[in-house]
């Protein structure tokens, strides 16, 4: 499938979910209405004293009534429905973000390609050393090339959170800095409690970005077997993170309350980015995308991380202060550069 044919099929499940929605609502219109017209013929036969018109209302209040349990049924069957469209249009938007990514890798691959085959020319066109000493510094510069690893979740009992517009923003904020070749980003999503140590042995990254829900006592949100919530403490969070922090040099928690994490994560890294309120998706998406952007522009961790702020004030400027940067002591976020 294309990434074409999966945004249409994206805005297809949309289209779908929203006309379901649509009759829904005008189903429960339609029940309150013939509710009301029972409840006012049960009230009118009970008032009147001419039995004509009380067996006549009667008779409204039992057509009403029966109207009413097929309603009712009716707004059962569309509950069921938008459930499964709901789940079909979840479906769809990560098949999509797979097929983004997977372009993304070729557009990446072909311009490694590229690259090569130009180098190729240059080399055969030149053999001086000078020229031998560019090319080995630039293959040099790619394999050390900054890795990010995102962590998305999104549990299926939890209010939605656009984790995958969160990623392409990232993954463009990259591709249009002026170092896109020496940030590598790497995604995983529905993250469950056993993939947390996985993801990091196959990855091994230098920064470490959790995007999801977070709760008051600084635990944050993962996925159990079924896809349903699963709360993580913060001591649990520290010793994943100590266990894989090898290489690991920033935490960045895009989740409610995540401030609370920091403190035990701080001691394993160099950096931890967590915010100390709930925050809204505008402004987790708007602090995530320019935070990236900063750091390929070769920007210090604190000129990236008032940027990102800023970035928030664009958008919801009560939100400038939910994110909350901490750096290790005897070291400050000026001298913390990953692109340079």
């Amino acid at each position: 499938m294309s990434v074409d044919s999966a945004r249409r099929m994206v805005a297809s499940k949309e289209s779908k979910l929203a006309e379901l929605q649509k009759k829904l609502a005008a189903k429960q219109g339609k029940l309150a209405e013939t509710q009301k017209k029972a409840n006012d013929a049960r009230e009118a036969a009970n008032k009147t004293r001419i039995e004509a018109t009380r067996r006549s209302k009667l008779r409204t209040y039992e057509s009403a009534s029966k109207d009413i349990a097929s309603i009712s049924k009716d707004i059962a069957q569309l509950h069921k429905q938008i459930v499964g469209a709901e789940k079909d249009l979840q479906r769809a938007k990560a098949s999509l973000a797979r097929e983004e990514k997977s372009f993304s890798d070729k557009q990446q691959r072909e311009a490694q390609r590229e690259s090569r085959e130009m180098n190729q020319r240059l080399s055969s066109m030149s053999g001086t050393l000078y020229e031998h000493e560019n090319r080995i510094d630039a293959l040099e510069c790619e394999s050390t090339a900054v890795t990010v690893l995102y962590l998305g979740v999104s549990p299926e009992d939890a209010v939605r959170l656009r984790t995958d517009e969160e990623a392409r923003d990232i993954r463009e904020a990259i591709r249009l800095s002026d170092n896109p070749d020496s940030i590598a980003f790497e995604d995983r999503w529905a993250t469950r409690q056993n993939d947390l140590l996985q993801a990091l042995n196959e990855v091994n990254p230098e920064i470490v970005h959790f995007s999801g829900h977070g709760a008051e006592d600084g635990s944050l949100a993962i996925e159990d077997s079924a896809g349903k919530t699963l709360l993580v403490s913060k001591d649990v969070m520290a010793a994943v993170i100590e266990a894989a922090a090898e290489r690991v040099r920033l935490v960045v928690f895009n989740a409610c309350f995540s401030d609370e994490q920091a403190d035990k994560i701080l001691e394993h890294v160099d950096a931890v980015i967590g915010m100390s309120d709930s925050i809204s998706d505008e402004a987790a998406l708007a602090f995530a995308r320019q935070l990236y952007s900063s750091i390929g522009f070769g920007l210090s961790l604190a000129q990236a991380f008032k940027q990102a702020r800023a970035a928030i004030a664009l958008v919801s400027l009560d939100e400038i202060d939910t994110p909350q940067l901490r750096v290790r002591p005897n070291l400050t976020a000026e001298e913390i550069v990953f692109v340079s």
